[in-house]
């Protein structure tokens, strides 16, 4: 009776024992697939690079551009099958001319992709800074995950995904800071495993004896009121930044919008608005190729002077370059 009692009890603990190894194996395999949890707030100026010796002036003006490249994809919907690689590395090229024919001294990409198998592996920031001619590069990664099965019912998933938001600059950049903004809450939470961080990037370059403030802004796209806290956050964040700091993005918002309202509330100066361009879209409607919304913006603190605002045209994605000159 009491060996029965005593083989009960081992059994019984035997099934705890396996339990635990089975909970602590599945740990271990959601932390190698979807990595450990990310920080909201991290300083990323580990992740700053000096890819070129080349040197530059103090400039009268800086040029600089805002650009959703759209992880060189050029202007096909996310949810179809990724074109050649030949495709991917001409759009690529085509984004580093656009920059360097404008004379560009500090760019803010957005979708844009360091190791990722949906756009072949090829680290775009380090291209584009070596094709356009920029001496140093920030970036932040905000999806890294080790499969993402999307396009949902199809054989072509995104796979490995090593993606972000990344600053080019001419001048060096001394530190870059990342912070995560909240994901949708309409998501279930399977569905936000695999859903990429909106992020705020923010960079401190030294021009000459002036350090001058870099945000790098990627809002959300299909939540309304997600992307309405994100850009309150935003705005939290850069709320002390009242001198020589410039906003871009893509803020997924058209003028008019709760989100868009905030930047104006702040004092944030719309340079596109002021410089009398605010017809000129920036969202291109892919069955077209019209641009269709205006979604991107540059913003400034009021204390610098603004000038020559252009919107480029290209098909090397989905989202059109903005361009300004900050004095």
């Amino acid at each position: 009776m009491r060996k029965k009692k005593r083989d009960r009890k081992d059994r019984a603990f035997s099934k705890i024992i396996a339990a635990l190894v089975l909970v602590v194996l599945l740990a271990l395999f959601f932390m190698w697939f979807f990595g450990l949890p990310n920080p909201e707030v991290m300083d990323a100026s580990g992740m700053i690079e000096k890819v070129s010796d080349e040197t530059f002036g103090v400039p009268d003006e800086l040029r600089v551009m805002s650009f959703n490249i759209h992880y060189g994809k050029g202007q096909v919907r996310d949810e179809e099958e990724s074109p050649p690689k030949d495709d991917f590395d001409s759009n690529i090229e085509e984004i580093a001319e656009i920059l360097r024919s404008n004379n560009i001294d500090i760019a803010a990409l957005q979708e844009i992709d360091f190791y990722s198998k949906r756009s072949y592996y090829t680290d775009q920031a380090e291209r584009i800074a070596e094709l356009a001619g920029f001496s140093y590069i920030a970036r932040i990664v905000n999806w890294d995950v080790k499969y993402v099965p999307y396009p949902f019912f199809s054989l072509h998933h995104f796979g490995r995904i090593k993606s972000g938001q990344a600053i080019l600059s001419k001048y060096p950049i001394k530190k870059n800071m990342r912070y995560l903004l909240q994901k949708p809450e309409s998501n279930s939470w399977f569905y936000n495993l695999f859903y990429l961080n909106r992020a705020l990037q923010i960079a401190e370059i030294e021009i000459g004896e002036r350090t001058i403030k870099i945000g790098n802004a990627h809002l959300e796209a299909y939540d309304k009121e997600t992307r309405q806290e994100q850009a309150k956050h935003v705005m939290e964040l850069l709320a002390e930044d009242t001198e020589s700091m410039i906003l871009m993005g893509d803020f997924n918002a058209e003028k008019g919008s709760k989100e868009i309202t905030m930047m104006y509330a702040a004092g944030l100066v719309d340079s596109q608005f002021e410089l009398g361009k605010e017809n000129e879209l920036t969202y291109i409607d892919v069955s077209t190729n019209e641009p269709k919304k205006r979604l991107d913006y540059i913003w400034t603190t009021p204390d610098l002077e603004i000038s020559d605002f252009e919107v480029p045209f290209s098909i090397a994605s989905d989202h059109l370059p903005v361009v300004v000159n900050v004095e």
